[in-house]
């Protein structure tokens, strides 16, 4: 052991080797090192806790040169080690990243195999020959021509519809992008909306909205630049229990004046508010009775209809800027509206607006007074923004004011109003 004052940069190092009949690999010699420096490492330890259980060492006592020497040297065993093993998991995840590349390439091969095998059993089958051109074209292109030769063998005619996009516009020779996620959508899975631009939608983001709808009372019904979308578009992708769920929120979303189940743990919608009839209406989930006037828990015929009972929370809730509707009676949040009645509301989306811009140095807060004044009297005289104007696409990572969610690559920016939304709010609200 008198090597072991020296560092694990005196083990020799693997070189490629001159000799052509040495069979020693580069990975054997690597296996034979990380063995040396193991045993190394475990002969100073043994020393170590033996001099440690005959009394030499004691943590008071300062080290030995020799002590002091073998700690150095287990720490640049403990480092060698560490380091080589970091890079036999890396090899492993090349080799297993390699291996993936070739499954991935046998698929691939496959596909094109099987692909050839259709496209000369729907030429014989329609003319019985084999176009050369088939063979050697593109794969957009071979799609095309597939899809042409499927057409014409059909010899079932079928009345063209507003729905589906495979069998009205766009022309099946071209495949169109997804209105809410710009990706290229297949044929089986692109539908058109009726609103007047004909925007396409992916399955997957048509399903996105209708379930978001049924959360978000603000997006029922589904639209597309304020247009309706057609329940026949989307109601054969639901199941049965999302499609009668959607039916109940569209009822549920649709009514003004709405009854719920006053069992806090339930809750269920149970219809309209009636209230001149002063009648039980009993819960289907929970079997609990509520009266169709007062929304409270049933009181009989006798009794009269209770009135709020908490006058101290509706004050409370006023004060935070809460208004009761006068409608459905409830508090809602004034977030919208003429900042001519609420001047608070007005300075608020000013303060807004100015935060909306990035920062500006040393300068910052002079540049942020002047432009807070500028944006509160343009407020005061152009407040109605109806969101028709141009929309601008600002790359980076920002939240939607509207639905909060965090967009990671960009989000779009009202020229008017500067509100930032994202694609799905921009198509589904405001456009």
């Amino acid at each position: 052991m008198r090597a072991a004052s020296s560092s694990v940069s005196s083990f020799p190092k693997h070189r490629p080797s001159t000799n052509e009949n040495e069979t020693t690999t580069a990975s054997e010699t690597d296996e034979l090192e990380v063995l040396i420096a193991s045993l190394h490492l475990e002969d100073i330890n043994e020393i170590t806790h033996r001099a440690i259980g005959k009394g030499k060492a004691r943590e008071d006592a300062s080290l030995k040169d020799e002590e002091v020497a073998f700690k150095l040297y287990a720490e640049d065993l403990e480092a060698y080690l560490l380091r080589q093993e970091d890079i036999r998991l890396a090899k492993s995840l090349d080799e297993s990243s390699n291996s993936d590349d070739e499954s991935l390439q046998e698929d691939n091969e496959l596909d094109e195999v099987a692909w050839k095998d259709r496209e000369i059993a729907l030429c014989a089958a329609g003319s019985g020959r084999t176009p050369v051109t088939a063979v050697n074209a593109t794969t957009s292109e071979r799609c095309h021509m597939l899809e042409d030769k499927a057409s014409s063998s059909n010899s079932v005619s079928r009345e063209p519809t507003t729905t589906y996009a495979h069998s009205s516009e766009p022309s099946s020779s071209q495949l169109q992008e997804c209105v809410i996620c710009c990706i290229t959508v297949p044929r089986d899975a692109m539908y058109i909306a009726s609103c007047p631009s004909r925007h396409i939608y992916h399955s997957r983001c048509l399903l996105a909205l209708i379930h978001a709808s049924m959360k978000d009372e603000s997006l029922m019904p589904p639209v597309c630049c304020k247009v309706g979308i057609d329940e026949n578009l989307f109601l054969p992708l639901l199941n049965k229990e999302d499609r009668d769920e959607f039916i109940r929120k569209r009822e549920e979303f649709g009514t003004k004046d709405r009854l719920y189940c006053n069992n806090v743990s339930c809750s269920a919608f149970l219809g309209a508010v009636e209230r001149e009839a002063k009648q039980p209406k009993k819960c289907d989930r929970c079997g609990n009775e509520t009266c169709k006037a007062c929304k409270g828990p049933w009181h009989g015929y006798k009794s009269i209809c209770a009135g709020d009972s908490d006058e101290a929370a509706i004050d409370l809730l006023r004060d935070i800027g809460m208004q009761r509707c006068p409608g459905c009676l409830r508090m809602v949040e004034l977030i919208d509206g003429c900042y001519h009645i609420d001047e608070d509301r007005l300075l608020q989306e000013a303060t807004q607006r100015v935060r909306r811009d990035e920062p500006r140095g040393y300068f910052a807060r002079f540049l942020d007074a002047i432009l807070f004044r500028r944006e509160v009297a343009a407020l005061r005289y152009h407040h109605e923004c109806r969101y028709a104007g141009h929309w601008e696409r600002v790359e980076g990572i920002y939240e939607c004011e509207n639905c909060f969610e965090t967009m990671l690559e960009y989000i779009f920016e009202c020229s008017e109003c500067r509100m930032r939304a994202c694609n799905r709010c921009r198509m589904n609200r405001f456009m």
